[in-house]
């Protein structure tokens, strides 16, 4: 199936285009700025859909919103007569295409055309109306505000709020691509003419989204996460976009080592909920460990090298023995109320990948030296 996607080299665009492509029934066809009529004419004519999604959000110039948003979509429609086909149309409207401002006004004199249209070509078209979209590949100070936070956050730029307590919907970019999916697989419509209000979308002050992101940055120059696994959460949507904005000089982070004759010991992450990840380095013959927990428990994967764990009951004489190597992964659980310690017993240094159910507090910790 030929889609046209307009735009494709906007925000959406780019979205959409990215995951047309993963799917193989579909073949997109991208329609950019820089593309004539002449262009146009030849894309439209081997297209079975087209998601109209090329758009003027911000000009200074008033004439540019009546000519991307509404003489182009004329345009279109004028194609498609003359070709005398009937693809499926979906057009990108906005929740402010109900406003009174140049951008809103011409949104809506499209729908209203659009509407016409389809009534008079029996031609199927769909009016997605959106909220605020935020997600990868937005662009700063222009089309997202949450792309703008995100940006001057992650730059340390002071923020000054308009409105703080005004409450934005917020819809995260894959949402939007998954109902454009939807409508391009099940192109088969009770009505010819439908306006879909978006439903999947959060809630939130300005302040407080503000503050989200300010927190997002705090955590991640820590190595702390927070929340993040939550399928269709906010705190997980806004903290990829976060990501997505940062600069290339901080995609590497140096971390602390802490070494000693044995070898060395790193924090990798700390979560508030599902504890911490770390490694400890081993020399040949040494031993690390040589403790127990009330509580707390680790979980340990050697990575290179050859290692004896042992353990031992607190209340009981009786050593469990466990050989593991990185020639077959396996996790070793330490068990609470049990001393336990790691030996190398191989010829090169070992490596074991360490995760703790808690994270390590020096002032309250739950690890207390005994030797087996």
């Amino acid at each position: 199936m030929n889609i046209l996607v307009t735009g494709s080299g906007g925000f959406i665009g780019k979205n959409l285009i990215a995951s047309l492509s993963e799917i193989d029934k579909f073949n997109p066809i991208s329609f950019i700025k820089k593309n004539n009529l002449t262009d146009l004419k030849k894309k439209i004519f081997v297209s079975e859909a087209i998601v109209h999604l090329a758009a003027t959000n911000r000009s200074e110039v008033k004439k540019d919103f009546l000519n991307t948003n509404f003489k182009f979509t004329k345009i279109i429609c004028d194609i498609i007569s003359d070709c005398n086909k009937k693809p499926l149309i979906i057009y990108t409207s906005s929740v402010h295409d109900q406003k009174l401002t140049d951008y809103g006004l011409s949104k809506k004199k499209s729908i209203i055309f659009l509407k016409k249209f389809s009534k008079k070509k029996k031609i199927n078209i769909i009016i997605l109306r959106l909220p605020r979209i935020f997600g990868k590949w937005s662009k700063a100070n222009y089309n997202s505000f949450v792309a703008t936070l995100c940006e001057n956050i992650q730059n340390n730029k002071k923020i000054e709020l308009v409105n703080k307590n005004q409450l934005l919907d917020l819809c995260h970019i894959d949402q939007v691509i998954k109902v454009i999916l939807y409508y391009l697989k099940n192109n088969k419509l009770k009505k010819k003419f439908q306006i879909i209000n978006l439903k999947n979308f959060f809630k939130i002050s300005v302040s407080e989204l503000c503050q989200k992101i300010k927190s997002l940055k705090e955590k991640d120059d820590k190595l702390e996460l927070s929340k993040l696994g939550l399928a269709n959460s906010l705190d997980k949507f806004l903290y990829s976009t976060y990501i997505s904005f940062l600069p290339i000089n901080k995609i590497k982070k140096q971390l602390k080592s802490k070494k000693d004759k044995r070898g060395s010991f790193v924090e990798i992450l700390k979560t508030k909920e599902s504890g911490q990840f770390s490694f400890f380095t081993c020399e040949p013959g040494e031993v690390r460990g040589e403790h127990y927990h009330h509580t707390k428990l680790e979980k340990f994967l050697v990575v290179r090298g050859k290692a004896l764990f042992r353990m031992r009951n607190l209340h009981d004489s009786k050593i469990i023995n466990i050989t593991a190597s990185d020639k077959i992964p396996e996790v070793i659980t330490s068990i609470p109320g049990y001393i336990h310690d790691i030996k190398n017993v191989g010829k090169e240094k070992l490596v074991v990948f360490v995760w703790a159910n808690e994270n390590y507090n020096k002032k309250k910790h739950d690890t207390y030296k005994k030797k087996i």
